[in-house]
């Protein structure tokens, strides 16, 4: 494994788990604008990263889950623990496709529909 992608594994794992964190501390106050935008920055940082690796079954995610986080931030839609838990179940599949990487330095081609399934539930 490249040690590019090492830190990609890395990094990846400290972001799902602020966006956790992020994400649970808004439950408590959901209008906590300056969590809201650190959340919005681990997800979308997380979506260019996976970009950059071609992983686009993560991305797909990702991208999905930080358009949803720009509707709350616009007062579009408003933040609550459903989609707080579709954001956790979000980023416990991309966890499963750190594990992927992690395993084989690509993520398996059974993934995609799920990655498209995830992508659209949120």
């Amino acid at each position: 494994m490249t040690p590019l992608l090492e830190q990609f594994l890395s990094e990846s794992h400290e972001f799902s788990q602020g966006i956790g964190q992020k994400l649970m501390q808004l439950e408590d106050q959901p209008g906590d604008r300056d969590a809201m935008d650190e959340l919005f920055r681990l997800m979308h940082t997380l979506k260019g990263n996976s970009g950059l690796f071609a992983f686009p079954e993560m991305t797909r995610v990702l991208h999905a889950g930080e358009d949803l986080l720009g509707m709350v931030r616009s007062e579009q839609i408003a933040y609550s623990r459903e989609l707080a838990d579709r954001l956790l179940a979000a980023m416990d599949f991309v966890m499963v496709l750190c594990g992927d990487i992690e395993a084989t330095e690509s993520i398996d081609a059974s993934r995609v529909q799920d990655s498209v399934q995830i992508a659209e539930s949120l």
